[in-house]
């Protein structure tokens, strides 16, 4: 038994949350491993990390939209890092007025779209 690993730690990856032909959500209260994939294939993933434990430092997460998307909306002040590329769709992160937050979670995004698309917005947090 390894005493030096905090029970706090994430583990380095979960299962990827999936869409085919169909739709998948996760919101709420949950705690995210340092990388998330997300794939959507002809249909929709929705991430709502708004009340989600994000990591002190950073999330790792991949977005895959083909003939679909995937939505994430993240709490105001965080930073969001996108990078990808999209091939006849699109990939987009729009900030609802307000800049990051210092200290703040950083959100490191690869978005890849074919035919589909990656959207980011930050909203208030469901509390506020």
């Amino acid at each position: 038994m390894d005493l030096s690993k905090r029970s706090d730690e994430r583990p380095a990856r979960s299962a990827p949350i999936v869409a085919v032909f169909g739709g998948t959500e996760r919101r709420g209260r949950w705690r995210p491993a340092q990388r998330v994939v997300a794939v959507a294939l002809f249909g929709g993933v929705t991430l709502d990390l708004r009340e989600a434990e994000l990591p002190p430092d950073v999330l790792d997460l991949q977005c895959y939209a083909a003939f679909g998307g995937v939505q994430v909306t993240v709490p105001e002040g965080t930073r969001v890092e996108m990078t990808g590329f999209s091939l006849f769709g699109g990939r987009s992160v729009t900030a609802s007025g307000a800049s990051a937050v210092p200290g703040a979670p950083v959100i490191r995004l690869r978005a890849v779209a074919f035919f589909g698309g990656v959207e980011v917005t930050a909203k208030p947090s469901r509390h506020e």
